[in-house]
């Protein structure tokens, strides 16, 4: 509770509209958002309504313990190695499921969750998203850090992960630990880059491997 207190007396920094600033305030009360009008804690809600429909068994916040020994470590937290719990203090101290942090998933799961996206929200007979939502995720919005999607990264400051073949309408995004997915619909293209380079002293950087990786992968399609 004291938590929240605080997130919701944060003032503005920047008007609406004005400035790209990165941050995951607003994700964390998305997050509180879909409780309030869902009814459904956050991890409920996204186990009900995405993971399970696209049979993305493990995936989720909180993972059960006989998933841990799967989990790549990230740093030590009070003497004990964090594994399985999320690296994010923030949501840690949210209890683990928030907007911005803690979720926990497999290459395997997330291939499910890209396809679906390619496929314009489809996954078999179960459609997952409206193909408008799909083209509002995908709509590019020039800010003065670059081109944001609605929810995604599209071309911005933070695309160093990205690749320099993927097509105009490739989104994607990274994440704090080492983590960044790009999904290319037009290309039929995903690239998933999974790793922990915060272990094991908290020091590392990803990102451009993981663009030369997307590089890398989209010329083998432009090859063919």
């Amino acid at each position: 509770e004291k938590a929240w207190e605080r997130i919701t007396a944060l003032d503005l920094v920047q008007e609406p509209g004005e400035k790209f600033i990165y941050t995951d305030v607003g994700f964390i009360v998305l997050g509180k958002l879909v409780e309030r009008v869902s009814g459904q804690a956050l991890n409920e809600f996204a186990r009900r309504r995405i993971y399970e429909p696209l049979g993305m068994h493990e995936t989720g916040f909180l993972p059960p313990e006989d998933l841990k020994p799967r989990i790549a470590p990230t740093q030590k937290q009070a003497g004990e190695w964090l594994r399985g719990t999320v690296h994010d203090p923030r949501s840690r101290e949210l209890g683990g499921v928030a907007g911005h942090a803690g979720l926990f998933s497999t290459a395997d799961d997330l291939a499910l969750y890209a396809q679906m996206l390619i496929d314009g929200g489809r996954r078999g007979d179960v459609q997952l998203f409206k193909s408008e939502t799909i083209a509002l995720m995908n709509t590019p919005h020039e800010t003065t850090g670059g081109l944001r999607g609605l929810g995604w990264d599209k071309k911005s400051v933070y695309s160093s992960n990205r690749g320099d073949l993927m097509s105009s309408q490739a989104l994607g995004h990274g994440g704090f630990t080492g983590t960044s997915i790009w999904i290319d619909p037009p290309q039929e293209l995903f690239v998933i880059f999974l790793s922990s380079r915060l272990h094991p002293g908290g020091k590392g950087s990803v990102n451009d491997l993981a663009g030369r990786i997307g590089t890398v992968a989209a010329a083998a399609l432009l090859e063919q």
